[in-house]
């Protein structure tokens, strides 16, 4: 004698047919909310694991136009890595999309913080023939279970968002999504500062640079060309197209005489 499992129609079944239905939208308010808490809710410096391996974003720093991010590449058991990737699969991104977006790459000492231009190998590929990526490529072996730290710098300064990072261990190929440069200006509301401030573009912010009203002080700045770099002094507007320039502030200084306020902006 067999015990026969009673068979249960779905497609018949109205009350199986409702129950189905919620269980794929709570499949998708799963898979959204997962995406979410990955996009928002994870740190950036987080690991991320890529099979058996891990990636660290380490920071980036804005030097004028340019930007250096840094991460760091840890390698699991056997198979080790023997070269990886940071970019895009197939097509390329605006902001590394040729070796003249990047001005430099190399290996990172984070105990130091010494950048070594040139060290572990970095190449510019469009396509990776084991990772099918566009990017950077670090053509150097990472043994089983130790650390590799590297860095690239780009043409620009961009806003954090996320980039692919690809390994290749074996005959295996892991991806894994990490923060990195979205190519994407900081989207500043308001670039106009005024009297002791100079708005910074690197931070999109205001600072304070000490009070102008000696008897004759001079402010200079370096800018990216078409930051939107803006210094005021009483009604003078000092900018890209007004660069440099002198402005008198009559009784302005603290002994009750004038104030020559000198301006050196430079834009790169």
């Amino acid at each position: 004698m067999y015990l026969k499992a009673p068979v249960v129609n779905f497609h018949s079944n109205p009350y199986c047919m409702k129950f189905t239905v919620i269980l794929k939208k709570l499949f998708i308010v799963f898979f959204f909310l997962s995406f979410l808490n990955f996009s928002f809710g994870q740190n950036c410096t987080d690991p991320v694991p890529a099979g058996n391996h891990i990636v660290t974003f380490h920071s980036v720093e804005n030097n004028a136009c340019e930007s250096t991010w840094i991460y760091c590449v840890t390698s699991g058991n056997s198979p080790s890595i023997s070269h990886f990737n940071f970019g895009t699969i197939g097509a390329c991104v605006d902001c590394i999309n040729s070796s003249d977006d990047i001005i430099e790459a190399g290996c990172y000492e984070p105990g130091t913080g010494t950048f070594v231009p040139n060290g572990c190998s970095p190449v510019f590929t469009t396509n990776d023939p084991t990772t099918s990526f566009c990017g950077i490529k670090f053509d150097i072996a990472i043994e089983a279970e130790t650390t590799t730290c590297v860095y690239f710098t780009l043409d620009g300064i961009y806003e954090t968002g996320i980039i692919e990072f690809g390994i290749k261990a074996g005959a295996d190929v892991e991806i894994a999504s990490v923060c990195g440069p979205s190519c994407m200006e900081p989207d500043c509301n308001d670039n106009i500062c005024y009297t002791t401030d100079y708005y910074n573009p690197n931070t999109c912010e205001c600072e304070n640079v000490g009070e102008p009203y000696e008897a004759s002080s001079t402010f200079s700045a370096t800018n990216c060309s078409g930051s939107g770099f803006t210094y005021i002094v009483d009604t003078d507007v000092y900018n890209e197209d007004n660069p440099v320039g002198s402005t008198i502030l009559p009784n302005a200084n603290w002994q009750g005489c004038d104030s020559t306020v000198n301006v050196d902006l430079t834009f790169l």
